[in-house]
């Protein structure tokens, strides 16, 4: 599991990139944080 940035144009759920990590390429796919909990509140 992992998270990076991507250009909005490579965001769309389903998308399958190449990454370099350590100077290897791993092939992943863009999906939904679902995992990632909110931990803050937005004030109003």
């Amino acid at each position: 599991v992992s998270m990076g940035y991507v250009t909005q144009k490579l965001s769309t759920l389903g998308t399958e990139l190449i990454a370099e990590v350590r100077g290897k390429a791993l092939a992943c796919t863009v999906c939904d944080p679902i995992f990632v909990q909110q931990r803050y509140r937005r004030s109003l």
